[in-house]
Formats: C-alpha cells, sequence, structure tokens
C-alpha cells in the first residue's frame, strides 16, 4: 500500500498497475497537488488521481480517463510515458501502431513506437496536448500488422486540462 508521505515532493511521473506481465493501470503523480484534497490522508491518492482500468486489448475504463496537463511534456526521459503491453497482442515489431485522438480541433494522429518486449509506448508534448486543446477526447491505439489485418489494442478517453486549472 503506498501512502502521500512515500512520493518525494519533487516528484513528477506516473506509475504502472502490472498483473504478470499485463499492464491493467496507469495513473499521473503529482503530490503537490494531494495536499489541497480535503479528505482524510488514507484517501487522499485514490481521490486525487482517477486510475484507468484497461481491459486489453480492447477498452480501457472509459469512465476514468487518463488524464494530461495541457503545459507538461510526458516523456520516458522523465519516467513520464505511458508503457503498454498485453499477452494477447500479437508482434508487432514489424506493425504500424497509431494513436488517434478525436479532439474538437481536427484530431490527432500519432506513430507510437514498439519496443523490443512488444510494449507500445506513447509520449506526448505540451506541443501536441495543445494540438488537442483541452477537454475530454476518445482516443484509440490501432495497428496495422504485416498482413495487413487491423486490430484495436486499447481505446479509452484522455482527459487534457488546461493551465491554472
Amino acid at each position: 500500500m503506498w501512502t502521500y508521505d512515500q512520493f518525494p515532493a519533487s516528484f513528477r511521473g506516473g506509475v504502472k498497475f502490472f498483473s504478470g506481465n499485463n499492464l491493467m493501470a496507469f495513473m499521473t503523480i503529482n503530490p503537490e497537488l494531494l495536499e489541497y484534497v480535503d479528505a482524510p490522508i488514507s484517501s487522499r491518492l485514490t481521490s486525487a488521481i482517477k486510475v484507468p482500468t484497461f481491459s486489453i486489448p480492447v477498452v480501457a475504463d472509459e469512465g476514468t480517463p487518463v488524464v494530461f496537463r495541457q503545459t507538461d511534456d510526458y516523456f520516458a526521459a522523465e519516467g513520464r510515458s505511458i508503457d503498454v503491453i498485453s499477452e494477447a497482442w500479437p508482434p508487432l515489431a514489424e506493425s504500424i501502431v497509431r494513436l488517434t485522438v478525436k479532439s474538437k480541433r481536427t484530431g490527432f494522429t500519432k506513430t507510437l513506437p514498439v519496443l523490443p518486449d512488444n510494449t507500445v509506448r506513447v509520449e506526448l508534448s505540451s506541443l501536441e496536448l495543445a494540438q488537442m486543446g483541452s477537454g475530454r477526447w476518445p482516443f484509440e491505439i490501432n495497428t496495422r500488422l504485416p498482413n495487413d489485418h487491423l486490430l484495436t489494442l486499447l481505446k479509452g478517453i484522455f482527459q487534457i486540462v488546461a493551465p491554472f486549472n
């Protein structure tokens, strides 16, 4: 069990929840925001941060979005990328994997890298998040396999929070 006191004040990043080798959920963490939650200390982490439940290969818990601050970058170099993997997926090394977000603007599409262990990595810059705009947007991660078959790996909701909100 994690508690608020276990996260260093300067920590920014995320937590990945695995069941065996399957990624079950991911959440971003900013402990400074937790002090503003008017709740008992034991419920601060769960009440302040929403955890999406990924039921791979098709649906994430659409009632619980993955939350991003529009002004932040989410790169692996700082431990803030989202890595998604499932034993149910076929090998993706030679596949084209894309993230598509249906946002209020023209929409957003990005080709995603596949790591050697068949993990799909989502890294988003503040510029890319600004392209999407603040709001709740449905997303899908799809792939075209080498045999030209299409496969939806994951779908859910991104919530992009505007600056100073």
